[in-house]
C-alpha cells in the first residue's frame, strides 16, 4: 500500500496552500506549498521510509530547487541512506550566486512534520550549508552545526 496520500494529507496540515506538483520522477514526485516549501511524496514507498522537504526563498526559481531536492532524493535511493547529520555535497551552489554549496540532513523546525501516522515513515529537512559550516560539522560535530543553523533563516540563499 502507498504511502503518498498520508504523505500529502501530512503535509497539508502544515502548509494551508494545497500543493503543487513540480515534478515526477520513476519512484517520487515532488510538491510545493505555497513556493516556499518542496517535498518529497512517494520516496517513502520505494526505500528507506524517508521524505524529504527543503524550504526555498519564494522568489527562488522552481526547477534548481527541484533539482537539487530530486538529487538527494536519488542519492538516498541509489547510493547511500540518508538520516540526521548525513551532509551532501552539491557540486554547486544550490542557488545561483549562494553561498551553499553542501546539504544537511536535519530534522524539521516545524514541531511534528517528522512524525507521519504512515507507519515508519519520517520526514527530514535538507538545509543548505556553506563548505565552511560542513567543515564546522566534521571538526566540531553536528551539535556545533545545528546550533550555529538555529540562529539562521534556512530558506535564504547567503544568510551567513
Amino acid at each position: 500500500m502507498s504511502n503518498a496520500g498520508a504523505v500529502l494529507r501530512h503535509y497539508s496540515r502544515f502548509w494551508s496552500a494545497p500543493p503543487l506538483e513540480r515534478g515526477r520522477f520513476d519512484v517520487f514526485r515532488i510538491v510545493s506549498f505555497g513556493g516556499a516549501v518542496y517535498a518529497t511524496c512517494g520516496l517513502s514507498d520505494a526505500v528507506g521510509a524517508l521524505e524529504l522537504i527543503l524550504e526555498a526563498p519564494a522568489a527562488a526559481a522552481t526547477e534548481p530547487v527541484v533539482e537539487l531536492l530530486a538529487a538527494a532524493a536519488r542519492h538516498h535511493l541509489e547510493v547511500d541512506w540518508l538520516g540526521v547529520g548525513h551532509t551532501l555535497d552539491f557540486g554547486r551552489p544550490w542557488l545561483p550566486g549562494s553561498q551553499c554549496t553542501h546539504g544537511l540532513i536535519t530534522l524539521p523546525r516545524l514541531d511534528g512534520l517528522d512524525r507521519l501516522e504512515a507507519p515508519a515513515v519520517r520526514v527530514l529537512q535538507l538545509v543548505p550549508i556553506t563548505a565552511a559550516e560542513h567543515a564546522l560539522k566534521m571538526t566540531d560535530g553536528l551539535d556545533a552545526l545545528e546550533e550555529r543553523l538555529e540562529k539562521l533563516d534556512w530558506a535564504d540563499p547567503n544568510p551567513r
